[in-house]
């Protein structure tokens, strides 16, 4: 166990969450840890848990969150002392740090406290800077994220796969070079973060690409993950991902020949909700992704 979490929320009761791996925060139920507060972002944080201590990383949240009243700086690490003092939106949350402490070195020695390790370690994936009422617009960045952690449940936004790795090569950090290429040469990768470092608890640092798309259209994202020192393929991923013209929808809406949804109210994009492509007017379905309209 890395440490406790206590938790006070308005109008709930305060709780407390005992910190056992790496665990996300944020509004919507596929978090690790979810806070029904106003100002707190779709996946706001993520705590990464390490035998030295606990990090905490602000996921390029709205509010941003703060420690110990300082703004703790978007996408970087930073340590929680114990009894750090947490705010995120109208949460107040406090870290207090094990009894035990953990040994620092990468490989503990023997008959020292061992710390838990994932039950099923699985390769992460989630793209941010759009939700799920909101495209990717073209022009805008997002974020794609790939980490190891625990399973999560599996949507447009994100993706979770058995990371195809021997529980012996988790037993100190593992660096993991991720590439990310798309099949359409109208999207522009760069890689803020290439090296992800994995271990038995979880993710010790997260590999972070932003992507910008040119023109709207839909493409697929090759995801090669390599051991960084013998260069050989360890996993590879395929994800789609999909940017629309804001201007030119809103246009065809407004046309006498466009007929908007019935379940959409007026002034609103005539797009799919599930894939988020243009819709024929006499469409009942979506041609895209299939989905009834």
């Amino acid at each position: 166990m890395f440490g406790h979490l206590h938790i006070e929320e308005r109008g709930r009761p305060a709780r407390v969450v005992d910190l056992l791996g790496s665990a996300t925060i944020g509004r919507t139920a596929d978090n690790d840890i979810v806070l029904d507060s106003d100002g707190v972002s779709h996946c706001h944080a993520m705590l990464l848990a390490q035998p030295s201590g606990v990090l905490l990383v602000d996921l390029g949240s709205t509010f941003g969150t703060l420690i110990d009243a300082v703004p703790a700086p978007p996408d970087e690490p930073v340590r929680l002392a114990d009894g750090a003092q947490i705010s995120i939106g109208r949460a107040a949350l406090r870290y207090l740090a094990p009894r035990v402490t953990v040994p620092m070195a990468p490989l503990d020695p023997p008959g020292s406290p061992q710390p838990p390790p994932l039950a099923a370690a699985h390769l992460n994936t989630r793209f941010e800077g759009f939700d799920a009422d909101t495209p990717l617009l073209v022009g805008r960045a997002a974020t794609l994220r790939v980490w190891v952690g625990a399973p999560l449940s599996t949507d447009e936004h994100q993706s979770s796969r058995p990371l195809k790795v021997s529980s012996a090569h988790l037993a100190s950090q593992l660096a993991l070079r991720v590439m990310v290429r798309a099949a359409s040469p109208s999207w522009h990768i760069r890689a803020e973060q290439p090296t992800l470092l994995a271990a038995r608890w979880g993710t010790v640092q997260i590999a972070r690409y932003t992507l910008v798309a040119a023109r709207p259209e839909r493409t697929r994202l090759a995801v090669r993950v390599e051991h960084t020192e013998r260069h050989t393929l360890l996993q590879h991923l395929t994800l789609g991902v999909m940017a629309s013209d804001a201007e030119r929808l809103e246009v065809r809406a407004r046309s006498p020949r466009a007929r908007v949804l019935d379940d959409v109210p007026p002034g609103q994009l005539p797009i799919c909700r599930q894939c988020y492509a243009p819709v024929r007017t006499s469409a009942r379905f979506c041609p895209n992704c299939g989905a009834r309209l």
